[in-house]
């Protein structure tokens, strides 16, 4: 017969109640015991030793639930060694919500990372997670607000209720179907953008990129806007693109009192290094298809295009759409032009009215020379456009916009080109001001639409320490 050995320490996780833990120890004759001390803390964690003494919580380490559907938590103890874990009913464990968000969320990102790759890239996964997990806490809620889950005002807060909401039911079972569907709908949306951007690149005549990003919702591209590079002139309305003079200049900068700008008593517009050189409001004439000048003339500068590198980004501060440089912008450099559909001022004050309902609008006076308001023409950037469509509005802007002439000589349709107000660091979203007629003598945009009609303010979200807190 093998001797019986007697067993001096022996320990095992448990799910039960440390009171009936005991009593089965004592019926078998098993010496059962618990640590005389643990480290005390003022977390509101309660202990299940004889003294009901307060520990802290380092991590949950596992979870599980009894037959009668109580649930526990296996829990390490800060400064206790892992032997020492123990399981806990959940209502001992009130100060240790942020703990057991943590393991669930955890769970959830591992199942995560395990069943939806789907051949996608890890960037991709761990982008979408950046996302859905409290690390964007932000924007947690918002992407779930299709879910049973309660809505909660402040960011990390919102997490960490909403992951204790989904612990009350089913665990992360419900938050993995929960994040699993808006996975399937995130890769959905990113193709979409990929698409969409390549889209965008294909069409866009100028040389500099454009980059889709969107790491914020899952907003997809905007499929009613159609991007075109010109003005695009609504029935009836005909812009001239031959012009019927042009210099005669080898070099326009050296002969830069005798050019095509001197011809309407107008200074050169541009320095040496193709920069604006001319007052805020001043009009641009460059060298157009008459002059005799090389296409490398300093003269020819918006009609070259865009030449850096832009992203059309998701917000983060519920502006939607917005546009940043992916490169650094030196004072005073063309950057792009406002193209769009060419209306009459009778078919704007009609669209304004509809535009206004819907709380937007793209309506850009072409109000040169109209100093009394009566404007004939006016750009609308609602359905047709370029990157510009996607600007937004700040108090504070870094770009102005200057009314330019090149094969079109009509002072009534000048093109509309952007330039950086002050040096712009690579990243950084361009803006421009709606109301800029504050500060020169062309092109306001519309931004109340039909005028006199009185319709609810548009808020300004530009955050400024200038912020007029309204655009209109």
């Amino acid at each position: 017969m093998m001797q019986e050995q007697k067993i001096r320490d022996f320990s095992v996780p448990c799910i039960q109640a440390v009171d009936t833990l005991r009593n089965k120890c004592s019926k078998e004759g098993i010496h059962f015991s618990l640590p005389k001390e643990r480290k005390k803390s003022r977390s509101n964690v309660n202990g299940t030793g004889p003294d009901a003494e307060v520990y802290e919580v380092e991590r949950i380490v596992n979870y599980a639930k009894d037959p009668m559907g109580d649930e526990w938590y296996l829990v390490k103890w800060v400064g206790w060694p892992e032997k020492n874990n123990s399981w806990e009913p959940i209502k001992n464990l009130v100060g240790a919500k942020d703990a057991i968000s943590d393991f669930h969320m955890q769970k959830v990102v591992k199942l995560m990372k395990n069943k939806l790759l789907d051949g996608m890239a890890l960037p991709d996964v761990d982008r979408f997670l950046q996302i859905i997990c409290k690390r964007t806490a932000g924007n947690i809620c918002s992407m779930m607000k299709e879910s049973s889950f309660v809505k909660y005002k402040n960011g990390a807060d919102r997490v960490k209720k909403l992951m204790l909401k989904a612990s009350t039911s089913k665990k992360e079972e419900v938050m993995f179907k929960t994040v699993t569907n808006k996975w399937l709908k995130y890769q959905k949306v990113q193709q979409q953008l990929h698409e969409w951007e390549a889209k965008l690149n294909s069409v866009c005549t100028d040389k500099a990129k454009i980059i889709i990003e969107n790491v914020v919702d899952f907003e997809g591209p905007p499929f009613e806007f159609t991007y075109v590079n010109d003005y695009k002139p609504s029935e009836g309305i005909i812009i001239p693109n031959d012009p019927p003079i042009g210099c005669d200049c080898t070099n326009c900068f050296d002969n830069r009192k005798k050019c095509c700008s001197h011809s309407f008593g107008i200074p050169f517009a541009y320095n040496r290094l193709k920069r604006i050189n001319v007052n805020l409001g001043t009009p641009i004439y460059e060298c157009n298809n008459k002059c005799k000048c090389p296409p490398t003339c300093l003269n020819r500068v918006v009609q070259h295009g865009r030449k850096i590198d832009l992203a059309i980004f998701r917000t983060a501060n519920g502006c939607g759409w917005g546009v940043k440089t992916l490169e650094f912008i030196k004072a005073d450099t063309f950057v792009m032009e406002y193209v769009g559909e060419v209306i009459t001022n009778e078919e704007a004050e009609v669209r304004g009215q509809k535009y206004d309902a819907q709380g937007r609008t793209y309506l850009f006076d072409l109000d040169y020379d109209y100093s009394d308001g009566d404007c004939p023409f006016t750009v609308d950037a609602t359905y047709y456009g370029n990157v510009s469509h996607f600007m937004n509005h700040s108090c504070e802007p870094n770009l102005v916009v200057y009314g330019v002439w090149i094969n079109n000589l009509d002072p009534r349709f000048p093109r509309l080109a952007f330039f950086s107000y002050r040096d712009i660091r690579k990243g950084e979203e361009l803006t421009f001001d709606y109301k800029m007629s504050e500060k020169a003598d062309i092109s306001q945009a519309k931004i109340n639409g039909a005028a006199g009609n009185s319709v609810s303010r548009i808020q300004c979200k530009c955050g400024t320490a200038s912020c007029r807190k309204f655009l209109c």
